[in-house]
């Protein structure tokens, strides 16, 4: 009897220093973007993992200073579990094991929707550097290789975009310029290698507009792009989204996707992804490849 009480004492102490025997620890994630001589800055995604993604829960209005002032309280929540001089895993853009050392945090940076970190050299990294708390959570980078579509095959992708694009140009969020389609460009196309049927393509696109009234004076514009999740078995488009970094503040919807690191996570493969709208701001998600969700994202 004695016995059975000891081993059930022990049993207890580990499983309360273990929490991860009955449900998963939280993880949050941050991005590493920018480095100069003398440190490396970065931003949090505003949410965790346990099991499954779960994004922060904030009011969202169309007032930008409140809206700040929203975003910097859920800031602050997830900052609290980041510590500074401790080592995180990561994987730079290229899929590499990566470290972050965080040395010094803050959020001088609020009103562009971040917070500022620096960390350890990222030599011989490619930047974004994509890192997590957790060392125990089974997150695998899988390489995507890019693939060719002919001509005739990018036809249906080509009337969507310029459906969606008409659409956009005289919607009541329409941009300040009075843009035009120019040119179509041919799209990088993706293909994970543990996926037999689902593609990322992003299509850049070229616009053209006047800044004089009588329209004489033509501009170009190239930071338009066009970004597609499709299903190569069914046939069928997953998700679809035109972005643009000087479209209107007020187009939520306007939002550039740009895929950059595939990944495996409890058996689900997701992208982490350049995310950028207007007006220029520039943040990062994660999406999950077969339903083309959006599971979490930067401010």
């Amino acid at each position: 009897m004695i016995k059975k009480m000891f081993m059930l004492s022990l049993f207890l102490i580990f499983t309360m220093k273990s929490p991860s025997i009955f449900g998963q620890q939280k993880c949050f994630f941050g991005v590493m973007r920018i480095q100069n001589e003398n440190a490396a800055f970065g931003t949090l995604f505003l949410g965790e993992y346990q099991s499954e993604f779960i994004e922060s829960k904030f009011e969202k209005i169309n007032n930008p200073q409140k809206n700040i002032e929203n975003i910097e309280v859920q800031v602050k929540k997830v900052l609290k579990n980041f510590e500074v001089n401790k080592l995180y895993p990561g994987l730079d853009a290229y899929g590499t094991p990566s470290f972050i050392n965080l040395t010094e945090e803050g959020s001088e940076a609020a009103s562009e929707y971040t917070v500022a970190f620096t960390g350890i050299s990222t030599k011989n990294k490619k930047l974004p550097i994509f890192f997590w708390t957790s060392k125990d959570l089974s997150l695998q980078p899988i390489k995507a290789k890019k693939i060719v579509f002919s001509e005739k095959d990018q036809i249906p992708f080509k009337v969507k975009i310029k459906d969606v694009l008409e659409k956009a140009t005289s919607s009541k969020n329409k941009p300040k310029y009075d843009y035009k389609l120019k040119n179509i460009l041919s799209p990088v196309v993706l293909k994970p290698e543990d996926s037999s049927e689902f593609i990322t393509m992003v299509f850049p696109l070229t616009l053209e507009y006047s800044l004089s009234r009588s329209g004489s004076e033509k501009e170009i514009d190239s930071d338009g792009f066009f970004f597609f999740i499709y299903n190569t078995k069914t046939k069928k488009i997953i998700s679809s989204r035109f972005g643009h970094p000087e479209w209107n503040l007020y187009a939520t919807e306007i939002k550039v996707i740009k895929p950059v690191l595939f990944f495996s996570l409890a058996g689900k493969t997701y992208f982490f992804s350049e995310y950028y709208g207007p007006w220029e701001y520039t943040g990062y998600a994660i999406f999950e490849l077969e339903t083309g969700k959006k599971v979490l994202e930067t401010y």
